[in-house]
């Protein structure tokens, strides 16, 4: 029997991830997060730092607190600068902002033209706060804005925040692959057809039920990836490993997928390349394009290069608290030094290396050290 919060968890998942074919679901979703958090607005976006311009908005809560926020008081947000220092799937509270932007921060909140005039008379509190997206050319967040009348924010929401966090992210970047188009009537596979990025659906033992035009060049020139026997194979080892998990997985639980097949480095022709494994189990769309267990998109690695660790906690579906350790460990630090840095127990760290050595299939240390050498782009194969 399926316990009820794990239910919970994956009939949002289920419907994040409808949110990539159908835009105008968002706001939803949004609503489900709302009141899920106790909150009172959330708002999430996806904006071009050079520009401050969104390329993605949307948005949930009450009109009279909402419409001002966006039509007037979003630019004055102090914060966007701290959103690269932000984790990925790491949901914190405005403390941390503050924390993050410095000495004076909570101050200049409230002294602000949003503070004085927005947050304080709507007798606003505190907010969730979650990095959705950080890249050179774009930064990603969402925030869910609670109210003085509630509780504080507890750990145990924030945590419950991070297991939904990497669903969320892989909705949105892959939406962001699509533009605006999706919101324009289009029909589906039309669109698919004709994306820039290459897109591959496939069963769940790899073979090959659809490509589009630029999946299917990819697959002439047979650098990244081919199709021998009918099945897609991508030329490194490591991506081709990696991606063929995240598809079994996608069949068996889209919850289960956790933060794995988000930016999976798969090489380079021309620039480096990143995959995104998407589930079609469930989607109504996905029939459209063949009755598939997961559709690959492959796009730009949108930083280059991809840090050797981004690389390794998207091949092997690490954890954020898991992703540190292995820096310390690229850094050349000893369990105990990496215990001290973290503020945390031996034994913790223990864990975490356990489960790192375990994902990553490495028996220690050393050998962990090499996998990320090899990771130092262009992704070698091992």
């Amino acid at each position: 029997m399926i316990p009820d919060s794990l239910r919970a968890h994956s009939d949002l998942v289920g419907k994040i991830y409808d949110c990539v074919a159908e835009p105008g679901l968002w706001p939803t979703v949004l609503g489900d997060l709302t009141r899920r958090y106790e909150g009172v607005i959330t708002t999430m976006a996806v904006l071009e730092p050079q520009t401050n311009e969104a390329r993605f908005a949307s948005a949930f809560g009450d009109p009279v607190i909402l419409e001002p926020l966006v039509t007037t008081y979003a630019p004055d947000m102090p914060f966007y600068s701290v959103i690269p220092r932000m984790e990925l799937d790491v949901p914190v509270t405005m403390d941390t902002i503050y924390n993050l932007h410095g000495p004076g921060a909570r101050e200049l909140m409230l002294d602000s033209r949003l503070g004085r005039e927005w947050f304080t008379p709507n007798k606003l509190a505190d907010a969730l706060c979650l990095a959705i997206v950080k890249q050179n050319t774009r930064v990603g967040t969402l925030v869910i804005t609670t109210g003085e009348d509630r509780a504080p924010i507890t750990q145990g929401q924030l945590d419950d925040l991070g297991l939904v966090a990497p669903h969320i992210r892989r909705a949105v970047m892959i939406g962001d692959l699509f533009g605006t188009r999706l919101n324009e009537g289009e029909v589906y596979k039309e669109i698919l057809g004709e994306l820039v990025n290459a897109l591959f659906v496939v069963s769940a033992d790899m073979r090959l039920l659809y490509a589009n035009a630029s999946a299917e060049d990819i697959l002439r020139h047979g650098e990244l990836a081919g199709a021998p026997s009918g099945k897609l194979a991508f030329a490194n080892a490591m991506a081709q490993a990696s991606i063929a998990r995240c598809v079994a997985q996608s069949e068996r639980s889209e919850f289960a997928l956790g933060p794995r097949g988000i930016n999976l480095p798969v090489g380079q022709v021309q620039r480096s390349a990143v995959a995104h494994v998407l589930p079609l189990q469930r989607r109504s769309s996905a029939g459209r394009v063949g009755e598939g267990a997961a559709a690959i998109f492959i796009a730009e690695a949108g930083m280059d290069p991809l840090p050797a660790i981004e690389a390794l906690a998207a091949l092997f579906g690490l954890t954020p608290a898991e992703k540190r350790v292995a820096t310390h460990i690229a850094q050349g630090r000893t369990r105990a030094e990496i215990a001290i840095a973290q503020g945390v127990s031996d034994g913790t760290v223990k864990s975490q290396l356990d489960s790192i050595f375990g994902k990553t299939e490495t028996g220690n240390q050393r050998d962990l050290q090499n996998l990320i050498r090899d990771l130092t782009p262009p992704l070698r194969p091992r």
